[in-house]
């Protein structure tokens, strides 16, 4: 809160479903005496799924505006569930430097949803097969998931996991299930073995997979193998006439020679042995199949063309598109500037991740075509990239207490990211209280209000900029209290004596001592106590002094509720 403008957010934490809607009221109040306009943005992580009915709010001197929030976070792995903390920025269009952020709690529910696949969905093997099971958690919290396996066909056992896997939100996680089978076989035909993996995630709905295992025979030997060795057993009796082709013989009795029937050619030792078979058209279209690399002084390198950088995170993304096919491409060598900074990629490759920038600093790239001839020439620059993160934790953070109240102070991070600072958000823990954000161009400072004296509380400040929001700094504990009482005035009328107090600590205990001091000298007294209750106490005492008095005196002490005691003393004529 400002002298010229007050906000409040309300309430201040609410909790909310993925996927679901939580309203809040932004309320606004112009304590200037001109008209002004008001511009409110969400900040923090919260921003892309939190709207306001209106962003830009006209207000009248000493009136009050309304501006509805509504707080949405998608179904999905991001946001984690847990507390996020939400900041809105008021800022004033007469006063820049006028802005005013006020923060509140977000608690988004977890929720739990899995999917799973299973490669290869059949495996083959004689003695054992292995399939590689892969969970995805789609939910915004961690889950254990139980695997549980139930044969369906066939006469084997199925190895899982003993124990739950844990999978982090929007993670994935890999393992392996091993199928053998009871028995084994010599000959024969395949034997098929299905069986069924229930996954139970803790919480959540389960998910069942089904897959299998092709189980070969031991002796089994591949018909490629067979032909071949008849085709060398045939060759050998051609080659030394040795008697009838053999390789004829075998054909027939695995039913291939059943094509040749009708044909002309001479049977017996005579007979020769053609070429192989080539078909006389491919099945691969002419644009996939190899070419012969191009040779000679007309393959000339070309210029990749269109390069374009994306800043990251202290990484920049380079793409390009490739030269024409007039010559064969090798690989691509990405040069950066400011350097130095060089690396290559494969000849297949159209972009590249390149590591390791400095946030903060311009750079441009360009990109070199390597072939069999040689280098082609160098591209044109890409355009200028900026590489952005997060900025690092607010240094010096400190928090002093008072009276249902702490005052939080920070500065700027040693690491602001590249780019300036736009906001800072606080969360308060134990989360309780309404927080006031005022920024300074060394920090900032947030003045937390409604917290519950005697209390331990931590305060940890995040920065925020346009590359994310960084790590949070924590303040060191504090523990509000009230105000012990420390100041005490009275005042006296002829059958009256008023008090007032300073202090927060109700509730209060009195005693008034009256000293009674007659025409003839002579001392008397006489003490009463009283009591008091609540913030900066005040009350009346009646009295009225004995026939015969000359003056009175009255000495009176007020005691709060932590023992601190103050005494003060009056004289009535």
């Amino acid at each position: 809160m400002t002298e010229a403008l007050s906000v409040t957010v309300n309430p201040i934490r609410v909790s909310v479903d993925p996927g679901g809607t939580a309203e809040l009221t932004l309320q606004l109040r112009n304590h200037s005496p001109v008209v002004d306009e008001y511009a409110v943005e969400i900040l923090g992580e919260a921003a892309t799924w939190t709207t306001l009915d209106r962003t830009r709010v006209p207000t009248y001197p000493n009136t009050t505006e309304m501006v509805h929030i509504s707080i949405h976070p998608p179904h999905e792995s991001s946001p984690l569930a847990g507390t996020v903390p939400v900041g809105v920025r008021v800022r004033s269009s007469v006063d820049p430097e006028l802005a005013v952020i006020e923060e509140c709690q977000v608690v988004i529910k977890p929720f739990v949803e899995i999917d799973a696949e299973i490669k290869p969905t059949t495996a083959n093997g004689r003695f054992s097969a292995n399939h590689r099971l892969r969970v995805v958690n789609h939910g915004n919290a961690p889950v254990s998931v139980s695997i549980r396996a139930k044969v369906q066909q066939g006469d084997c056992d199925v190895a899982v996991p003993p124990g739950p896997i844990v999978v982090a939100a929007g993670g994935r996680a890999t393992t392996k299930v091993t199928v053998r089978p009871t028995g084994t076989h010599l000959r024969g035909g395949d034997e098929m073995h299905s069986y069924r993996l229930n996954l139970v995630p803790e919480g959540g709905a389960p998910v069942a997979i089904d897959a299998m295992m092709r189980q070969r025979p031991i002796l089994r030997v591949p018909t490629a193998v067979l032909v071949t060795l008849a085709l060398l057993l045939g060759g050998a009796y051609v080659a030394y006439g040795k008697g009838p082709n053999p390789v004829q013989q075998i054909l027939q009795q695995r039913g291939l020679e059943s094509a040749s029937k009708g044909s002309n050619l001479p049977a017996g030792p005579a007979q020769s042995v053609s070429s192989p078979i080539i078909p006389q058209s491919s099945p691969v279209p002419a644009s996939f199949q190899a070419q012969p690399p191009s040779s000679g002084p007309s393959c000339t390198v070309g210029t990749p063309t269109n390069v374009m950088a994306i800043s990251g995170n202290g990484q920049a993304t380079v793409q390009w598109v490739a030269p024409p096919p007039s010559c064969a491409i090798t690989g691509y060598t990405i040069v950066g500037s400011p350097g130095p900074i060089q690396l290559n990629a494969g000849a297949m490759d159209v972009s590249i991740v390149v590591p390791r920038l400095i946030n903060g600093t311009t750079y441009s790239f360009y990109v070199v075509a390597s072939g069999a001839t040689g280098t082609g020439a160098a591209s044109p620059p890409s355009n200028p990239v900026i590489p952005v993160g997060p900025p690092g934790p607010p240094v010096g953070v400190a928090a002093t207490a008072g009276d249902t109240t702490a005052t939080v102070t920070w500065g700027v991070p040693a690491n602001t990211g590249g780019a300036p600072i736009t906001a800072y958000l606080v969360s308060i823990s134990p989360a309780q209280g309404a927080v006031s954000i005022s920024t300074t161009p060394s920090g900032g400072i947030a003045f937390v209000s409604s917290l519950s004296n005697n209390v331990i509380y931590t305060f940890s400040v995040t920065a925020v900029n346009k590359g994310g929001t960084g790590p949070p700094a924590s303040s060191g504990a504090v523990t509000p209290r009230c105000t012990a009482v420390n100041t005490l005035l009275l005042s006296v009328s002829s059958t009256t004596l008023y008090f007032s107090a300073r202090g927060t600590c109700s509730p209060y205990s009195g005693t008034v001592t009256a000293y009674y001091i007659s025409i003839f000298g002579v001392r008397t007294q006489a003490s009463a106590p009283f009591a008091a209750g609540g913030s900066n106490p005040s009350g009346s005492i009646p009295w009225g002094a004995p026939f015969g008095t000359s003056h009175t005196s009255f000495t009176v002490t007020l005691t709060d509720s932590r023992g601190i005691s103050v005494t003060r003393s009056i004289t009535y004529n």
